[in-house]
């Protein structure tokens, strides 16, 4: 078990104890090497779960169908790596069953720990470079991301379906053309009637004849 004190306490200790159950504690900084899960499990789930998850990133973080994906995708990968196969090469792995301490001893993890110090110097190149092909790859990431979002619009794109052009048939046309001239100049007299000032359209509505204005009509009569 991981020997952290935020794992167990005393009440665990003994309750383990009253059931006759031995407790073996890891190591500090030592699960990465000696605890199954680790070794094969979660390594295999997340493996899994990013190349299916990459099929998201065309979609929208709001779409229904992308929340829907996801559950699907992390129970998928969840079904390949919590198998049996993939469990018992984690107690392999590690070196417990069957037991094999050298394993741990010899694993990739355990040599680069062995490996010398390097220089300052050396350090700082090395940091250098790192941040450099990581601020690469980001950028390759987002291109890619980018690329595969266009690709999903293309291809929604060209699934819709097209809008069937409708064939005139130029002998009906010909036959009504009468008809169609005369709708199109009533169409035409209408805009142009519209767009006409209302003071040229109807002149004589604001013109006053003379000849039958006199004074008694122009004054108003008040009674008091």
């Amino acid at each position: 078990m991981d020997g952290h004190s935020s794992h167990v306490d005393v009440d665990f200790h003994w309750a383990a104890r009253l059931a006759k159950i031995e407790l073996v504690f890891m190591p500090p900084h030592s699960s990465h090497v000696l605890q199954p899960l680790d070794v094969s499990v979660f390594s295999v789930v997340k493996s899994k779960y990013r190349n299916q998850i990459r099929d998201l990133a065309s979609l929208d973080d709001a779409a229904p169908v992308k929340k829907e994906r996801f559950i699907s995708y992390y129970h998928a990968a969840r079904e390949d790596g919590m198998n049996e196969r993939v469990i018992r090469a984690g107690w392999k792995g590690t070196g417990l069953v069957p037991y094999c301490p050298g394993r741990v001893v010899e694993s990739s993890q355990q040599s680069i720990q062995k490996l010398e110090g390097l220089s300052r110097r050396t350090r700082t190149v090395l940091q250098k470079a790192g941040k450099a092909i990581g601020n690469a790859n980001s950028r390759i990431a987002v291109q890619q991301e980018q690329i595969s979002r266009l690709e999903y619009q293309v291809q929604s794109t060209g699934s819709q379906r097209k809008r069937k052009r409708i064939t005139i048939d130029q002998n009906q046309r010909f036959a009504d053309v009468e008809r169609i001239k005369a709708m199109i100049d009533q169409a035409a007299a209408e805009t142009a009637k519209k767009a006409t000032p209302r003071a040229l359209m109807a002149p004589e509505t604001v013109y006053i004849s003379p000849t039958t204005t006199t004074f008694e009509s122009l004054c108003t009569q008040w009674q008091l």
